[in-house]
């Protein structure tokens, strides 16, 4: 066997562009800068990195460098990665109005809700379309952890610095469709899309619209579709198809959608998550237990993950850990009903009865809970859409429950 030939004639294709960029090793930081942008330009976020990795060899302190990295990173599905080199952006003085607004998404990404709501909700921008933006994001870190007003005050504000900025659109859309307003949040989203036939959100927010409200699986699933088609990247939008199917029991198809996802979103939280529900789903608990450690690892911090962890780890009887995680599941978010069982459910087994008894909601009497815990058929669909993304302007459709 010929090895020389056998290597480069199979080798990736991001290896090859890794050589051919390797090339420009001499060249000025800011050309490499400039190209990078370039090819972020192109959607070919891999090269962008490469060349990104090389202007920082050689300036390290190129902020505008370490800004499009982080944009980079986040567009290839990488929130950690993003993160740390925004910060280091933020930290190197680059210009807050188009900063700020990144580094929130990437926070959200992360499930660091608190964090954003706390260290941001008084940041204030200069442009209308950045203050729009970061009002819109802290809209939904607000409305991600259950608090209403900060959710309805940082829209109107949003809204009031840029009346026609689409994200904030489709939020007041789902807000509407929270409040059983369906006919209202398709006349918003019908005048996003009049302007933006393929603004993916709103097609994908359409899509909930109708699933929720008439539970038209069908069209759902074609503007789901659709969505993706618009923006291959918009993880909800394939997230959802595999949803769907999964709901329906289609294990074939999930699969199928879920390779593709991987594809373009391998490691984000949404897409583990859906691995370890395709998993659990399957049977396959050991499995599904992989995943959602991978989920937590990316997530540390995302109630749901915690959630989907500990119920796992309940599945394979790993008491211990199960009670680790549905423990901070409930108290990061104690409105989620099936974390809540399913730690009711853990104590009992280890025979900590009155730590179960605490751990039942105090309106128990009237808000239709029950002690024993029961895996919901709802669960596989609604509760992946509260897992954040790397496209966290789409929060999950209603409040957890």
């Amino acid at each position: 066997m010929n090895i020389g030939r056998n290597f480069f004639g199979t080798a990736p294709v991001a290896l090859a562009i890794a050589f051919l960029l390797a090339g420009c090793a001499d060249s000025d930081p800011q050309k490499m800068v400039d190209s990078a942008q370039q090819y972020l330009d192109k959607q070919d976020n891999a090269a962008a990195i490469i060349q990104l990795k090389n202007a920082l060899q050689k300036n390290p302190d190129l902020a505008q460098a370490r800004f499009l990295l982080g944009k980079a990173l986040l567009l290839n599905g990488d929130p950690v990665g993003s993160k740390a080199e925004l910060e280091k952006a933020r930290a190197l003085g680059f210009a807050p109005d188009q900063l700020t607004p990144l580094l929130v998404r990437t926070k959200l990404a992360l499930g660091e809700l608190q964090q954003v709501t706390t260290d941001f909700n008084k940041v204030e921008l200069t442009s209308p379309e950045a203050k729009a933006e970061l009002k819109t994001l802290l809209a939904i870190a607000w409305r991600m952890q259950g608090k209403q007003d900060g959710f309805e005050v940082n829209l109107q504000q949003a809204l009031a610095a840029k009346p026609d900025h689409a994200p904030a659109l489709i939020e007041q859309a789902r807000f509407k469709g929270a409040q059983r307003d369906f006919v209202g949040a398709i006349a918003v989203l019908d005048s996003v899309l009049a302007a933006e036939p393929k603004n993916a959100e709103a097609l994908k927010l359409k899509g909930d619209v109708f699933l929720y409200s008439k539970r038209d699986a069908k069209d759902a699933l074609a503007l789901y579709r659709a969505a993706s088609e618009a923006n291959p990247r918009l993880v909800d939008a394939r997230a959802a198809v595999v949803r769907i199917l999964l709901s329906q029991g289609d294990l074939e198809g999930a699969s199928k959608e879920l390779d593709a996802l991987a594809k373009t979103a391998k490691s984000t939280p949404q897409t583990l998550y859906l691995q370890t529900l395709l998993a659990f789903q399957k049977k396959d608990f050991p499995a599904a237990r992989d995943f959602s450690e991978q989920m937590v690892k990316v997530a540390p911090n995302s109630p749901t993950a915690l959630e989907m962890a500990g119920a796992t780890a309940l599945q394979l009887n790993s008491l211990v850990q199960a009670e680790a995680y549905l423990t901070r599941a409930v108290a990061a978010a104690p409105q989620l009903k099936i974390a809540r069982r399913a730690l009711v459910l853990t104590l009992l087994r280890t025979g900590q009865t009155d730590k179960a008894l605490a751990a039942l909601p105090a309106d128990i009497a009237t808000n239709g809970s029950k002690a024993t815990w029961r895996w919901p058929r709802r669960f596989s669909h609604a509760r992946a859409s509260s897992i954040p993304t790397t496209q966290p302007n789409r929060p999950r459709w209603q409040s957890a429950s």
